[in-house]
């Protein structure tokens, strides 16, 4: 009787023994089932984060490109203004040239003419 009371409650002991082995069991799968799922949510957060800086990154790109193509069109309205003063400053250059011929050859002419006036004079007065 000894016997089967001590082999009762060896039983119970490890019956005792195998349940809190067997909540323990149940607390780290628990345990670990929290870190696997804080684990994801914070790699999906991570990924989002990264999907965000690289559209941003994207964005900024592409506001580069934009910056690079308006900078890229000034200077080239600017030469071409500056072209187009060159030829201005060319062509007043030729109108005064031209204006100093005409002067001279008007001038020329006036002198011409006096000394035709001054002949005709001469004859008139003989």
């Amino acid at each position: 009787e000894d016997a089967t009371k001590a082999r009762l409650e060896a039983a119970e002991e490890r019956a005792a023994a195998d349940a809190r082995l067997e909540a323990a069991r149940k607390e780290h799968e628990d345990m670990l089932e929290r870190y696997r799922a804080r684990s994801a949510a914070a790699l999906r957060r991570a990924g989002e984060q990264s999907i965000d800086r690289g559209a941003r990154a994207a964005d900024l790109e592409a506001q580069l490109a934009d910056a690079r193509k308006d900078a890229a069109d000034a200077a080239k309205q600017r030469d071409d203004a500056l072209a187009d003063a060159e030829r201005a400053r060319l062509l007043e250059q030729e109108a005064a040239a031209n204006y100093e011929r005409e002067a001279e050859r008007a001038e020329a002419a006036n002198a011409t003419a006096a000394r035709a006036d001054a002949a005709v004079a001469d004859a008139n007065a003989q």
